[in-house]
């Protein structure tokens, strides 16, 4: 919805939430601001009281709602950011990031505060202090840093230290950090965004997952997911259903479903078939999301070089595995043909396994089938749909 909303609204985005099994309902951007009141992205970063035109009763009420829902509620905060057009920053021009005797250039209308100031990191942690109060119900934080880095400077370290602030403000960062993490330890953390260049090993130890990308379209999500899986655990990967790109919700679902799985939609854009999609998937997802978060990657059909791609996880004992695949877009680079079937590593070859189609549409799907470990490790499963952004899922047990 953007920036539209009001408390009513997001009162029944509550109750939608739990209409399709989710449990947490995340307040996104605009939610802050009375001076400079969050209505766009050119005003309110750095006043982070609730705008009380759209949220009469603040965060609590909100809350309130989530929690006669049945859903945990959580808020979207950007605390390392600040709008030119905002108490914050006519308070503390100082605060932010510049080199002396450069102008100060905005990225998406906003500057970067200077947490190696101690006075900013120290404001930074009451942001997350104040939004956490126990009175808001919110138990999950989306931490979002949405600007690159220019004009690299501190007016807090001296001039022989100018050169290490990209070093020392990562380090300031990480204890502002841990600071949040101490007195909230039972709050899910969200980081965002790796285009800011916040996602890295460091970081994991503090938060529970990260976001890659605003780019949402699951073509482009099932490369993306490829490859950040070979340094971030898929517990971490959060991977959710959107509309962009217009692909099949269908399709979008099955990508979210192979990482931490999620949605971003707006249920008055959904048709009610699009809905019971969503549904199933949640459904579904609670089934598999042991084997997901928690089994071993392994990689099947890599994108890189073709128009497919599969992947599978499997537990320790080689016993359960769920196999993701996916037709993508031809494009011209493509030299790898569309294999036909997949193997899967992995399993017991002194087993028989129950294979089940995961089916998200509503069809019934084929019949479950059996076959011996030692098959499926080597003549694999029958992949016959070749139509783009269409995806095929498989449920593989031991009988």
């Amino acid at each position: 919805t953007g920036f539209d909303f009001d408390a009513k609204r997001l009162e029944r985005f509550c109750a939608e939430t739990a209409q399709v099994a989710g449990e947490v309902f995340l307040l996104d951007d605009g939610w802050f601001a009375d001076a400079y009141p969050r209505n766009d992205d050119n005003a309110g970063l750095g006043d982070w009281e609730p705008n009380r035109a759209k949220l009469p009763d603040g965060l609590s009420g909100v809350g309130r709602d989530a929690a006669a829902a049945g859903v945990r509620f959580g808020i979207w905060v950007e605390p390392e950011m600040v709008n030119p057009e905002s108490r914050l920053y006519h308070d503390h021009p100082d605060w932010v990031v510049a080199e002396v005797g450069r102008e100060r250039r905005t990225e998406r209308n906003q500057l970067q505060l200077d947490l190696c100031r101690p006075e900013v990191a120290d404001h930074v942690v009451d942001v997350l202090d104040g939004v956490l109060e126990p009175d808001n119900g919110v138990s999950y934080v989306k931490w979002d840093a949405n600007r690159m880095v220019t004009e690299p400077g501190s007016g807090a370290l001296p001039a022989d230290r100018q050169g290490n602030w990209p070093v020392d403000v990562v380090r300031a960062t990480w204890a502002a950090m841990d600071r949040v993490v101490a007195a909230h330890p039972s709050t899910q953390l969200m980081l965002c965004a790796s285009g800011g260049g916040r996602i890295d090993p460091g970081t994991l130890s503090r938060f529970h997952e990260v976001w890659l990308s605003d780019n949402t379209d699951p073509v482009d999500r099932v490369r993306m997911q490829w490859h950040a899986a070979t340094f971030i655990p898929t517990e971490a990967l959060a991977a959710h259903v959107t509309r962009w790109g217009d692909r099949p919700v269908a399709f979008a679902c099955a990508v979210a479903m192979s990482a931490r799985f999620g949605f971003d939609v707006n249920r008055d854009a959904l048709s009610d078939e699009d809905w019971d999609v969503c549904r199933r998937a949640s459904a579904q997802y609670r089934l598999i999301r042991p084997l997901v978060q928690h089994g071993n990657l392994i990689r099947l059909v890599s994108p890189e070089y073709g128009s497919s791609a599969a992947l599978a996880f499997v537990d320790t004992d080689g016993l359960d595995a769920v196999v993701f695949a996916y037709r993508l877009p031809t494009r011209e680079t493509d030299v790898e043909p569309m294999p036909d079937h997949i193997t899967i590593p992995g399993l017991d070859a002194t087993r028989t396994y129950v294979i089940e189609s995961i089916e998200l549409t509503g069809d019934p799907g084929p019949d479950a089938t059996t076959a011996t470990g030692e098959t499926l490790r080597t003549n694999g499963l029958s992949w016959t749909t070749t139509e783009a952004c269409t995806a095929s899922m498989w449920r593989v047990t031991a009988s």
